[in-house]
């Protein structure tokens, strides 16, 4: 079972470049592998999609824990100008989270709704219902069609979904946002 949270990614992307002033943005990964990496391409291409100038950078903490170095890496690409960061990668977000709310920079995550850590500051946060995923596997166990392949989340079925936006996003860019989803569910916007 996979969340494919390239598909969110890339609408956090879209987020990202609406809300950025300095036309810098960055993200904060754990490690630099598979899913992660489809993450960053899709961040870059949402992002792209909004702003084809965009510069965006990557930082990888090498942990899913150390919340101290991934304060200490966001606070480094906010410093280089970087003005919106997506953080992907467990309790390392909580670091990243601090980050933003100590220097007042907008910043999406991913798992539960993690708004409450920085009210003003968290705009919203990718989410995997793997609950959705799982029943459609045992739906085709159950019926027969079941084959060894990867079951993935997807924002048609909306086990891949963004977490409220908290008034933290603009009319604008809600609807802008819808679109894309849209886009992307109907093939007529690609992910990477």
């Amino acid at each position: 079972l996979n969340g494919n949270q390239a598909q969110g990614a890339f609408l956090v992307g879209v987020i990202a470049a609406s809300l950025s002033k300095t036309g810098k943005i960055g993200s904060v990964e754990g490690f630099d592998y598979g899913d992660l990496s489809d993450n960053y391409v899709n961040f870059v291409a949402g992002a792209q999609y909004v702003n084809p100038k965009i510069k965006t950078s990557i930082s990888y903490v090498g942990s899913w824990t150390d919340t101290e170095k991934s304060k200490q890496t966001a606070l480094a690409q906010i410093e280089s100008g970087v003005d919106f960061i997506y953080s992907s990668g467990d309790l390392i977000g909580v670091g990243v989270i601090s980050a933003c709310q100590e220097k007042n920079v907008p910043v999406i995550g991913y798992g539960d709704d993690l708004n409450s850590l920085a009210p003003k500051q968290v705009v919203s946060t990718v989410q995997w219902n793997a609950g959705i995923t799982f029943g459609a596997v045992l739906d085709k166990i159950k019926n027969g069609t079941f084959k060894t392949e990867v079951y993935s989340g997807l924002l048609s079925d909306e086990s891949i979904t963004l977490a409220d936006y908290h008034g933290l996003l603009d009319k604008k860019t809600q609807d802008l946002v819808e679109t894309v989803k849209k886009g992307i569910i109907d093939g007529s916007i690609k992910t990477k």
